[in-house]
């Protein structure tokens, strides 16, 4: 009998391993096929939608937030560069500098999109961002049409006069959201098949 639920949990763990494995080459070969979708807008970081959660010994300021200190923020999101542009949504957070590099900062955000053309959701975004160049840190999950999206988040620095804007572009892994086709073939599939119905209705 022993040799029997041996022979069962070998059987079990082989076919564990085999998941694991077809999982990773899933994920593998959607990263080949590019079969991603990518989301860009620019977030305005105004020093008045910040504030202060905790100092460190040296900050004066949002923009000298030194080691030890922390902020929370809540950013206007844009389709454009400029604060005049089609107004998306909103990026909320909490950023941590962390106090053996200066350069980086913890960042839990969540990016509220509410009029974007395509999807209405919220991405939650969370990990370490370098300030050397571009910064990729993952979505971890989402909700609305975000439900359960898997990606990363990509930011980088537009302009710092007069406040920072930040392009960010977040990279989303097309089968695990509601992935939508373009706002222009969703419209014409809708009147082809209105267009159909009132042909069978005549």
């Amino acid at each position: 009998m022993g040799g029997e639920e041996e022979r069962k949990l070998f059987i079990l763990d082989l076919s564990a391993a085999f998941f694991l494995l077809w999982i990773v080459l899933v994920d593998a070969r959607v990263l080949e096929k590019g079969d991603t979708e990518t989301l860009t807008f620019y977030v305005h970081g105004r020093n008045e939608a910040a504030i202060v959660a905790s100092r460190g010994e040296e900050t004066h300021d949002v923009s000298a937030l030194a080691a030890e200190g922390s902020f929370v923020f809540d950013n206007d999101v844009t389709e454009g560069s400029e604060l005049t542009s089609k107004h998306l949504g909103r990026r909320q957070g909490v950023a941590i500098p962390d106090g053996s590099d200066v350069d980086k900062i913890y960042l839990v955000s969540t990016v509220v999109l509410e009029h974007h053309e395509k999807y209405r959701g919220a991405l939650q975004v969370q990990g370490v961002e370098s300030g050397d160049g571009d910064r990729g840190i993952p979505i971890v999950g989402g909700t609305g049409d975000f439900q359960g999206a898997r990606g990363y988040a990509k930011t980088c620095l537009h302009t710092s006069e007069p406040n920072p804007v930040m392009k960010q572009s977040i990279v989303l892994y097309k089968c695990s959201f509601k992935y939508k086709h373009s706002v222009e073939k969703k419209n014409c599939n809708e009147t082809s098949a209105a267009t159909t119905a009132k042909d069978l209705e005549a």
